[in-house]
């Protein structure tokens, strides 16, 4: 057991589910943002497509923090699957 601070409760034998579960949406949201984010950034291409640049730092603020769940969620995710596979 131990407690997680964004559920707000000890994840154990009882709530594994509901914490997987977890994991698997904020993972899923992170990864479909990035998917956006890169869509728009990159297929972009036209002359009308401009953006003011305070649209343009918020969306590399918001795939700073994408990335960041992403890789935190993945990892997380990893260590849970590592521990039911081991036991």
């Amino acid at each position: 057991d131990h407690h997680c601070p964004w559920m707000n409760n000890c994840v154990g034998a009882a709530n594994l589910k509901h914490f997987i579960l977890f994991l698997i949406y904020t993972w899923t949201c992170a990864a479909y943002s990035l998917v956006l984010f890169g869509w728009n950034y990159f297929f972009c291409a036209d002359e009308d497509c401009t953006f003011h640049v305070v649209v343009i730092h918020l969306v590399r603020a918001m795939t700073f923090l994408c990335i960041g769940a992403f890789l935190f969620t993945s990892s997380m995710l990893m260590n849970v699957t590592y521990g039911l596979m081991t036991g």
